[in-house]
């Protein structure tokens, strides 16, 4: 079985998650070495889920990169919602669902600080 790997450059090297394994994730400082820790956290993750009598899921999910113009001209609906023709929809936080947590952390509060610190 194939699964998707996700690789992300963070401040102190790289990280790597499974999407379709919630919980699989590995971090080093190079690329190379958190390419061998993701691969062998797949391996435990999966002999885990097994060993556990859980399903294991088949991988379902497929990555690609998409080609972003960096001075993108508005949309319709970004040029109708700046003129004020509509209004975008909104939500109240009572509508939410509650936050992921990791560790204890919301994990929105955790991606904003990797963002936050993306030199991107």
């Amino acid at each position: 079985m194939d699964y998707t790997v996700i690789y992300e450059q963070t401040p102190n090297g790289y990280s790597a998650y499974v999407p379709d394994l919630p919980g699989c994730v590995a971090a080093a400082t190079t690329r190379r070495e958190v390419a061998r820790l993701i691969a062998s956290a797949i391996h435990v993750h999966l002999e885990a889920m097994r060993e556990g009598g859980f399903e294991v899921p088949p991988p379902t999910t497929r990555a690609d990169t998409v080609r972003v113009a960096e001075d993108r001209p508005m949309s319709t609906i970004e040029r109708m919602v700046a003129d004020g023709h509509i209004t975008p929809p909104t939500r109240q936080w009572s509508d939410l669902p509650p936050p992921v947590k990791l560790r204890g952390r919301p994990l929105s509060e955790i991606l904003q600080e990797m963002r936050d610190e993306d030199p991107r």
